[in-house]
């Protein structure tokens, strides 16, 4: 399985030792919503925190953010700290200086951006074109292929994702996600090893279920 690249990979070269010099150091205790002012970026150094938007009491989530992950402020998205997270901040002039004085990591950053950018877009088709299981099944599938452990009974999905979370990443109540994954659980694709964890057998059977039943039939001709 490929290394998910990111941030802290690149700046392991000693040529960029200098890297977050003018960046602030911020610490975020568990569950607490992260508030900074102004327009900047800021990179996870440790933890875990959730990209979420909030309208009349309802959250959906966009996305999660690991160490080396770096995320813009200017979204207007909620963020919220789900392990205890370390960070690094810094505003847009600092950032753009950085850059210029790092043009090397200049793709780097650009494709860590635009990893977000793909995840809330994919979510996006996935509401409009996509039925619940469908859409629950590529978090699943996307999961595993990035974040996945191999393990001999399969892929552990190591990410601290639970039945609420899944929910909220697709658009769907408590009751409905569970009901979902039961049906995969059943079906033998996935296993739960606790309220978080869970272990993919075959990930290629795992995206098959998700597949229309046309395509199903041509898969195997």
């Amino acid at each position: 399985m490929p290394h998910r690249k990111t941030v802290l990979d690149a700046i392991g070269d000693p040529t960029n030792k200098g890297f977050f010099h003018g960046f602030m150091r911020r610490r975020v205790a568990e569950r607490v919503l992260l508030e900074m002012e102004g327009d900047g970026v800021f990179v996870v150094l440790v933890g875990r925190l959730r990209v979420f938007l909030s309208y009349e009491g309802k959250e959906f989530t966009l996305f999660f953010l690991e160490p080396g992950d770096i995320f813009s402020l200017h979204s207007g998205a909620m963020i919220e700290a789900r392990k205890p997270s370390e960070l690094l901040f810094a505003d847009m002039a600092t950032f753009e200086k950085t850059l210029e004085a790092y043009p090397s990591l200049a793709p780097t950053v650009i494709g860590i951006l635009g990893r977000t950018l793909r995840s809330t877009i994919e979510i996006i088709e996935g509401l409009m074109f996509s039925d619940l299981r469908h859409r629950i099944i590529h978090v699943l599938v996307d999961r595993a292929e990035g974040h996945g452990r191999r393990t001999a009974d399969g892929l552990v999905l190591d990410v601290d994702l639970n039945t609420e979370d899944v929910a909220n990443m697709v658009g769907a109540t408590r009751q409905s996600a569970s009901a979902v994954l039961n049906q995969l659980i059943r079906a033998g694709c996935l296993c739960r090893l606790s309220r978080t964890q869970w272990l993919v057998p075959d990930v290629a059977a795992l995206r098959r279920q998700g597949m229309p039943a046309r395509n199903v039939a041509l898969s195997g001709i």
